[in-house]
């Protein structure tokens, strides 16, 4: 198992095909890494510790809720993340990418 310096990793995700995890600590960062190197592939101080993520069916992608309630899309290729969509007024419980890669869904608290 992967090991970080930073404590309370709140959500986990693990790559559909390689040995890499996305890990969303308390303090509010994202950490991808390869956990059979130890290395961080790429990080992103936007994440909401306490919030899902998840792969996209191709790899390349990883959903995850960023500050303010947006939801961002993490480019495991180019280290890149941009917001994908707004929705302050609720908390995001979950996501889920459809096995075609073609939805995102989304599960919102009241």
């Amino acid at each position: 198992l992967a090991h970080t310096e930073q404590p309370n990793a709140r959500a986990i995700a693990l790559h559909p095909g390689k040995p890499i995890v996305a890990v969303c600590h308390h303090v509010g960062n994202l950490l991808v890494m390869d956990w059979s190197t130890q290395r961080v592939i790429c990080s992103d101080e936007h994440a909401v510790g306490t919030a899902p993520a998840c792969f996209h069916p191709d790899g390349v992608r990883l959903a995850y809720l960023g500050k303010q309630g947006r939801i961002r899309i993490l480019d495991l290729e180019t280290g890149r993340s941009t917001p994908f969509t707004d929705a302050p007024h609720a908390a995001k419980d979950a996501l889920a990418w459809h096995p075609s890669g073609r939805y995102l869904v989304v599960g919102l608290a009241d």
